[in-house]
């Protein structure tokens, strides 16, 4: 199950200001009960700063943003507009799958459009 723990309005996006709120947010579990797993999106000072904050976590991007990109991308790659629906539903394809699938999945697109 996923689900958002906090906002937090913060005066600058560094480093710093990630890893104050993430260590009041981690306060907030119980110790065996800290995230598997933190999405986020390609913002580095964050990542970071969950990385250091949530040791045993691990860090996923998250589908949205990671949707946005992968659509930009195919639309970079051809301006054909079936093209860019075909390239995403095979997108969404990998992406629904568990890990070991998602991969073989992966390998299959990139293969297809190199």
């Amino acid at each position: 199950m996923n689900f958002t723990v906090t906002f937090a309005l913060l005066e600058n996006e560094k480093g710093d200001n990630y890893t104050l709120v993430l260590n009041h947010v981690c306060n907030l579990f119980q110790e065996n009960s800290l995230p598997n797993v933190i999405y986020t999106d390609r913002d580095y000072a964050f990542i970071k700063a969950v990385e250091a904050v949530f040791l045993e976590s691990k860090h996923h991007l998250c589908r949205r943003h990671n949707k946005v990109n992968v659509r930009k991308r195919a639309l970079e790659l051809s301006s054909n507009k079936e093209f860019s629906e075909i390239y995403m539903r095979k997108w969404n394809y990998a992406i629904s799958a568990l890990d070991v699938v998602w991969m073989y999945r992966w390998s299959n697109i990139e293969e297809e459009y190199k």
